[in-house]
């Protein structure tokens, strides 16, 4: 028994062997429960088509939408990041850094710093929409904007309620559960595992950051998204806990579903765009702000210098 345990420990093994063995478990654990998620969609809703090539769906369409979209987190980022962290240590909780918490005043700088970097994000995002690929790559760039007009009317559909109890129901499947489950597979997982790699926090996180932003396959978020996995990064290696990041993560989720209810999906983007370019000079001051905050964030949590623990240079 004692040589069937040591034999599926991660522990002990190069990160590289960690990392390989990581991308394994997410693969097999996501495909089957993929496959077990449509099955069951296809039993409880009667349809698993998302409406593509139309503009409108039905209740039913919808609602398996989201029982999809909920299912397709916990099977790809939450299970997997559960069953990885298990063989990396017996207690995964621990290996997540789930069991260390700052103080209340550093959640509220997080939370600060979260709302301040969504007009530096959304210069971001204007900036990366003016990138192009060479004119030999513009099959490539039909296909990208395609797939990006296709992730936005989905988004569209997963987003619309008219009822509390949707907005309840949205900010659960499109905020926490991403946040939780991103955040595990990433920050809790990856990073740790390049920090100890590369023997670098800071190449950690950026390398995780970059993975972060190309994994969602959206070439033109792909700049905004890797400044939210930097900041979600910096958050973890300086506290040596995940909850400063997953509370990040799911800010940055839930202001979108709530501005959307509150305004329309149709109206969300101008509004939230009329709110962060009152001028050209806008984004200098949460800049400010941000790194501030962030010189705050640093002396109260203080680092920690071993990558098993999250922290370090």
């Amino acid at each position: 028994m004692i040589y069937s345990a040591e034999l599926f420990s991660l522990n002990s093994r190069k990160p590289q062997i960690q990392f390989i063995i990581s991308l394994i478990v997410i693969l097999v654990v996501s495909v089957i429960l993929l496959l077990i998620t449509l099955l069951s969609a296809k039993l409880i809703f009667g349809t698993i088509d998302p409406g593509q090539g139309r503009t409108v769906i039905t209740t039913m369409e919808r609602a398996s939408l989201k029982y999809m979209q909920a299912l397709q987190h916990i099977s790809i980022f939450v299970i997997p990041s559960l069953i990885i962290s298990y063989l990396m240590d017996r207690n995964c909780f621990t290996y997540l850094k789930v069991g260390k918490l700052p103080g209340g005043w550093v959640f509220l700088f997080v939370a600060l710093i979260s709302l301040l970097v969504i007009p530096v994000n959304s210069d971001a995002a204007i900036l990366n929409s003016r990138l192009s690929l060479p004119g030999w790559m513009s099959g490539i760039e039909k296909w990208i904007i395609l797939k990006e007009d296709e992730a936005f009317r989905i988004t569209g559909w997963l987003i619309y309620t008219k009822s509390n109890a949707g907005l309840v129901l949205n900010i659960f499947i499109l905020a926490f559960l991403p946040a939780i489950g991103e955040e595990f597979i990433f920050r809790g997982i990856f990073q740790q595992i390049f920090h100890k790699w590369f023997k670098s926090g800071h190449l950690a996180v950026w390398i995780t950051a970059i993975i972060f932003s190309t994994i969602h396959l959206q070439f033109y978020g792909f700049l905004p998204r890797l400044i939210l996995g930097l900041l979600f990064g910096y958050f973890f290696l300086w506290s040596g806990s995940i909850w400063l990041s997953v509370l990040a993560h799911f800010i940055n989720n839930a202001i979108p579903v709530i501005v959307a209810f509150v305004t329309g999906w149709d109206n969300m983007n101008k509004i939230l765009s009329e709110f962060t370019h009152g001028s050209e000079y806008s984004v200098i001051i949460p800049l400010l702000l941000i790194s501030l905050l962030l010189f705050a964030v640093w002396d109260i949590t203080g680092r920690v210098s071993s990558p098993e623990a999250g922290g370090g240079k």
